[in-house]
C-alpha cells in the first residue's frame, strides 16, 4: 500500500453529456504517459476532453503544444473524466460522441478541426 497518491477534489466540467457517449476505446482503460502529462497539466489533473494519441514507441501521450494536422496523427479519443496523474495513469477514451465544445481544455478547444479530421465520429456543439 505504499505509493498510494489521494488527490483533493475539485469540479467536474462534463464534457461528454452522459447520453450522448456512443463508445469508449476497446479494452476499456489505457496507460497514459506521465512525463508529457505533467508538464502540461501541472495541477497533477487531466482533465476531461484532453486528446490522447498513440506515439510511435506505442505509449499513450496527451500533446503539448498548439494542434496541427501532423501532431495529431495517431489520435485515439479524448479523456472521459478528470483522472490524477500518477505512477500508471489509467484513463478512459471516448472515440465516438458528441462533445461540448466549450467545456474542452484549450488547446484541444482551439485544434477541434483537427482532431475531427482525424477522428470523424466525434461531433461537437
Amino acid at each position: 500500500m505504499n505509493n498510494i497518491k489521494k488527490t483533493s477534489g475539485r469540479r467536474e466540467i462534463v464534457v461528454f453529456d452522459g447520453s450522448f457517449v456512443i463508445a469508449t476505446l476497446p479494452g476499456g482503460l489505457v496507460n497514459i504517459d506521465n512525463v508529457d502529462a505533467k508538464a502540461r497539466f501541472t495541477d497533477g489533473i487531466i482533465p476531461g476532453g484532453t486528446l490522447v494519441v498513440k506515439a510511435a514507441d506505442g505509449k499513450y501521450k496527451v500533446i503539448n503544444a498548439v494542434l496541427t494536422a501532423t501532431n495529431v496523427k495517431g489520435a485515439v479519443g479524448l479523456v472521459r473524466y478528470a483522472v490524477p496523474i500518477e505512477d500508471y495513469t489509467s484513463a478512459p477514451i471516448v472515440i465516438d460522441a458528441t462533445v461540448r465544445l466549450d467545456a474542452l481544455p484549450d488547446i484541444e478547444k482551439a485544434g477541434f478541426a483537427y482532431i475531427k479530421a482525424e477522428i470523424p465520429t466525434l461531433k461537437s456543439y
